[in-house]
């Protein structure tokens, strides 16, 4: 069962930078908890982050 949060984790870099060219504002970050040597970013959950988050993903280069 998914525990409800209002709390939206981002842990690829590119998307930081892309949610961040989008105006969106991470309130902070941590050590990820899979990879301690990597950092995640917090954001607020909002519909709005939701859609820029499946914008990344619908029009990212293969490469990333």
């Amino acid at each position: 069962m998914r525990k409800e949060t209002d709390v939206y984790v981002c842990r690829k870099l590119f998307l930081y930078y892309f949610l961040t060219e989008h105006g969106f504002v991470p309130f902070a970050n941590r050590p990820d908890k899979f990879d301690c040597s990597k950092r995640v970013w917090l954001y607020k959950d909002s519909q709005e982050i939701r859609a820029a988050v499946e914008d990344f993903y619908a029009h990212k280069p293969a490469h990333l």
